[in-house]
C-alpha cells in the first residue's frame, strides 16, 4: 500500500472519531432540547385548539418553527450517530425531504433552486434511515458544488418514481458534469476531482446502496451538469401500518382510567396531565422517581407514563418495578434521546410503547389511547 493511501486512510480514521465525537455530544445537547421543545410544541397546539388567543396567527408560526427545529435536529442525529439496529421500512419520499431540509442553509447559499418531483405511491425501502440520509445529502452536497464551481446560482431535481418493484431516485444538477476520462473512476476509493475532497463520499453512498439490494449510476446530461442515479427495491406496504384513530374519534372512546406520570421536567407532566384530563382520565403526576414506587404501592394504576432518564430513581427501574409488581399495568415510555437505538431495543424487548420527544398532542393522545384499548 502507497504512502498516499496510507495517509487518506489515516485521515478518514481520524474524522470518523472527530465524527463519532460529535455525535454524542450533540445527541447530548438534543436531548436537553427536546424537553423545551415537547412544551412549546403541547401547549401551543393545546392554545390554538382551545381557541384561548387573541393572536393565533402567531402562535401557528411559534409552532410551526418549533417542528422545523425538531426536524431539523433529527435529522443530524440520524447522519451523526452510528445506526447498528436491524434496518427498517422507511418511506423513501419522506427521506428524500428531510435531507433537502437539512441542506436548506446551503440551498440558499448557493442560490440553488430546488425542485423535488417525488412518486405519490410513497414507495417504501428496507434501509437505515440515517444511511440514506447521508447518501441523498452527499449528493446533494456534491450537486452544489459542481455548480458552484462554474456559476453562482444553479438548479438541482430530485426526482423519484416507481418502476415494476424498484423505486428509482436520481439527483441531477446543471453544474460542470463529470469529465469522461473520470466517469470509469468515480466510485472509486480514495479518487476525488475536488482539491479538499476525500475520495470517499460516493464510494461509501454506492456501497450502502448496494448493501440493501440497490444499484448506483452516473452519467452527464446532454446540456450541461451530471445525474446520479439510485434504484432500490420496494418492499410491500404492511397492512394497515398507516391506520390510526383521529384526535376527534378518541373523544368517543371514554377511557376511565388511571394514570401516572413520571419525568423530572414539570413542564412535561403538567402538559401530559392536561392533555389526559381534557380526555377523561384520572391522573397523578410526579417530578422524582422514588416517590413514584411509593404511589405505585399504595393505588393502583392503569397506565404508566414516565421518562426514560431521570436522576435517582429511573425509568427503566419504575419500569422493573411494574412488571415484577404490577403485571397488569400499561407502560408509556418517553424519552428525547431519539439518536441511541437501546432505547427503542429496550421498548421492544418488554413490548412497551414507546413514544420519543419531543411530542405533538395528538402523537400523545393516540399513544395513551391505544394502551386503554
Amino acid at each position: 500500500m502507497n504512502t498516499f493511501v496510507m495517509d487518506q486512510q489515516r485521515a478518514q480514521l481520524i474524522q470518523t472519531e472527530k465524527m463519532s465525537a460529535a455525535g454524542n455530544l450533540l445527541a447530548g445537547i438534543v436531548h436537553e432540547l427536546n424537553n423545551p421543545l415537547t412544551t412549546i410544541l403541547g401547549f401551543s397546539e393545546l392554545l390554538l385548539r382551545d381557541g384561548k388567543v387573541s393572536d393565533a396567527p402567531r402562535l401557528e408560526k411559534i409552532r410551526a418553527e418549533a417542528e422545523r427545529s425538531v426536524r431539523i435536529i433529527q435529522n443530524v442525529l440520524r447522519l451523526a450517530r452510528a445506526d447498528d439496529s436491524a434496518p427498517q421500512i422507511i418511506d423513501i419520499n419522506e427521506s428524500i425531504r428531510r435531507t433537502a431540509e437539512l441542506a436548506q442553509y446551503q440551498i440558499r447559499l448557493n442560490r440553488i433552486e430546488l425542485d423535488l418531483n417525488l412518486s405519490e405511491r410513497s414507495p417504501k425501502v428496507l434501509a437505515h434511515s440515517g444511511e440514506m440520509t447521508q447518501v441523498l445529502l452527499n449528493l446533494i452536497t456534491n450537486a452544489i458544488q459542481s455548480i458552484s464551481m462554474v456559476r453562482a446560482s444553479g438548479k438541482i431535481q430530485i426526482s423519484s418514481v416507481v418502476i415494476g418493484d424498484r423505486i428509482r431516485i436520481t439527483v441531477t444538477d446543471d453544474g460542470r458534469g463529470i469529465r469522461p476520462s473520470d466517469m470509469p473512476r468515480i466510485f472509486e476509493s480514495f479518487f476525488t476531482t475536488k482539491p479538499t475532497g476525500t475520495g470517499l463520499g460516493l464510494n461509501l453512498s454506492r456501497r450502502i446502496v448496494r448493501e440493501i439490494g440497490g444499484e448506483m449510476s452516473v452519467s452527464n446530461n446532454k446540456a450541461c451538469g451530471a445525474t446520479f442515479t439510485i434504484e432500490l427495491p420496494i418492499v410491500a406496504n404492511t397492512v394497515g401500518e398507516n391506520a390510526e384513530c383521529s384526535i376527534d374519534d378518541l373523544d368517543l372512546l371514554p377511557p376511565d382510567r388511571s394514570v401516572l406520570i413520571v419525568d423530572d421536567e414539570d413542564h412535561i407532566t403538567e402538559l401530559i396531565e392536561t392533555v389526559l384530563r381534557d380526555c377523561g382520565y384520572r391522573t397523578d403526576r410526579l417530578n422524582d422517581g422514588a416517590p413514584a414506587i411509593e404511589l405505585m404501592q399504595r393505588n393502583q394504576y392503569d397506565i404508566l407514563i414516565c421518562d426514560l432518564h431521570m436522576p435517582g430513581v429511573s425509568g427503566r427501574d419504575l419500569i422493573e418495578w411494574a412488571r415484577v409488581n404490577r403485571q397488569n399495568m400499561r407502560v408509556l415510555l418517553l424519552s428525547g434521546d431519539v439518536a441511541r437505538t437501546d432505547v427503542n431495543d429496550y421498548a421492544r424487548t418488554y413490548g412497551i410503547h414507546f413514544l420519543s420527544k419531543p411530542f405533538s398532542v395528538s402523537e400523545l393522545t393516540k399513544a395513551v389511547q391505544r394502551l386503554s384499548s
